[in-house]
């Protein structure tokens, strides 16, 4: 449960550095760190673009999309409202 939530944590720091615009790797991975590891920052961001909660518009340059916005701020997309699903980040005693 604890990597979970260390995960989730990861998630958020990401996604909270970038909600105020794109940002290249390295100091987005420097704002990660602080509170994870080097290698839990890059699962999660390469997680984080598989899902389509990030774009890299170019090499190095990360940025959230509509997708990672709505994560971020809890509202439920489309399609967890379809399927009844919460959002892990803003209900994480849920889980």
């Amino acid at each position: 449960m604890e990597r979970f939530k260390a995960c989730l944590a990861t998630v958020a720091a990401i996604l909270g550095a970038l909600e105020s615009g794109p940002m290249r790797w390295t100091p987005l991975t420097r704002i990660v760190v602080q509170s994870s590891t080097p290698w839990r920052a890059q699962a999660v961001l390469e997680w984080l673009l598989g899902e389509g909660y990030l774009d890299r518009p170019a090499r190095g340059v990360y940025r959230i999309t509509e997708h990672g916005s709505l994560l971020l701020s809890g509202s439920p997309s489309p399609a967890q409202e379809a399927q009844g699903s919460l959002n892990p980040l803003k209900y994480p005693h849920t889980f």
